[in-house]
């Protein structure tokens, strides 16, 4: 029985972008099936008595930097390369339809 269909096959490689032709595609599947198979036997063989269920491998650290106030960059320089600017602002064509 296979894992996966060939509808879930051209699924995933639209998804990924790929192109497999249809002359492939029973070869690609077959592939993919063993593969699979593999896999589910090599998992099948692990001893996961004990080990809690986990969604991360190594521990979660915040490595954001503390949030303190510090001096924006001078307006005349933000703005010295906008194309067009307007009382101190970006000036952007409008976008919105009425």
């Amino acid at each position: 029985m296979p894992m996966i269909s060939a509808e879930e096959l051209a699924q995933a490689a639209e998804a990924a972008r790929m192109e497999i032709p249809a002359a492939e595609l029973d070869g690609f599947l077959e592939a993919v099936n063993a593969l699979f198979a593999f896999v589910k036997e090599q998992w099948a063989t692990l001893d996961v008595e004990g080990v809690a269920p986990t969604a991360y491998v190594r521990p979660l650290k915040n490595v954001t930097r503390p949030d303190e106030p510090r001096p924006s960059l001078p307006l005349e320089t933000a703005l010295a390369n906008a194309p067009e600017e307007e009382n101190g602002c970006f000036r952007v064509p409008r976008i919105i339809e009425e």
